[in-house]
């Protein structure tokens, strides 16, 4: 990829983007999730379809657009693409992180997160879906508390099924 690609993308990160982690709490389990969430939203297809084929090319395959929200009455419909997947976010950060600016600190917290999560070892959790689990501790608590103020969060947690 060439470096004014990199650029742009870093740039688009910069000012459409969200690098972030989001706690869920599962209704039918109480226990808390969380996750990594590289996206960016604009209303614009073109940037979202450049941004779409730059980010195929980083991580090798390509995701679907989302639509966020058609509000109708003329205000124009805003598109999402989205990644959650550990590989992928290390991919996308690892290969902007160099450009980035507004949000370099987001990123890397987030790549020391997912690297925590890594090394945590998993244990069972007999009746529930997956049978395991990765505790969080302190460590992954306080790198949400910083990324949520990073990026001027409200709300601690969000139900499954909600944007975070």
């Amino acid at each position: 990829m060439l470096e004014r690609d990199l650029g742009w993308l870093a740039g688009i990160m910069d000012g459409e983007g969200t690098i972030t982690l989001c706690k869920m709490l599962r209704k039918r389990t109480g226990l808390s999730h969380m996750r990594p969430i590289v996206q960016i939203v604009n209303t614009n297809t073109s940037i979202i379809a450049k941004s779409q084929e730059l980010i195929a090319s980083i991580i090798g395959r390509k995701l679907s657009v989302g639509k966020v929200k058609d509000y109708g009455n003329g205000i124009a419909t805003c598109y999402r693409i989205q990644y959650t997947k550990h590989d992928d976010v290390v991919a996308i950060l690892n290969t902007i992180k160099p450009y980035l600016v507004a949000k370099a600190e987001q990123a890397r917290l987030v790549l020391e997160f997912i690297e925590i999560r890594k090394r945590v070892p998993r244990r069972s959790r007999i009746g529930l879906k997956g049978g395991q689990d990765k505790p969080y501790g302190n460590g992954e608590e306080g790198i949400l508390a910083q990324v949520k103020l990073l990026n001027n969060y409200r709300s601690e947690e969000r139900r499954v099924g909600k944007e975070c």
